[in-house]
């Protein structure tokens, strides 16, 4: 019941955000931004993993879920001491260049304090 009440107000609020921003008072207010975030295509993904990374089967497991923090688990499990942002870096690189990661762009709700008028 909680469950489908939140869903209701959330879809009003989605609604009012149409409008305009939802005055929170206290100097702040819920806006609607559009945010870029990375998708990883497994199909093209799992190639470069495993073919330029060498995951042995429990890293391979851990980025089966072909998420960003699946992946950086797996470098970093599988990267030398210290040099995990390296290894992330490097295989987000290559996926990116084997074209396994595109932009998509979300939109969500986020509270922020209220810009000044002029």
């Amino acid at each position: 019941m909680l469950r489908r009440a939140l869903a209701n107000f959330d879809k009003v609020a989605a609604g009012m955000l149409e409008e305009g921003p939802i005055d929170l008072g206290d100097n702040r207010e819920v806006v609607m931004v559009e945010k870029e975030e990375d998708f990883i295509r497994p199909s093209k993904a799992m190639k470069v993993l495993r073919e330029d990374f060498r995951l042995n089967p429990t890293e391979a497991d851990m980025a089966l879920r072909i998420t960003k923090g699946g992946i950086e688990s797996a470098m970093k499990s599988r990267a030398p001491s210290g040099k995990g942002a390296a290894f992330m870096r490097d295989a987000m690189k290559k996926l990116i260049e084997a074209g396994a990661v595109e932009k998509k762009t979300k939109r969500a709700k986020q509270v922020r304090s209220k810009e000044l008028e002029k």
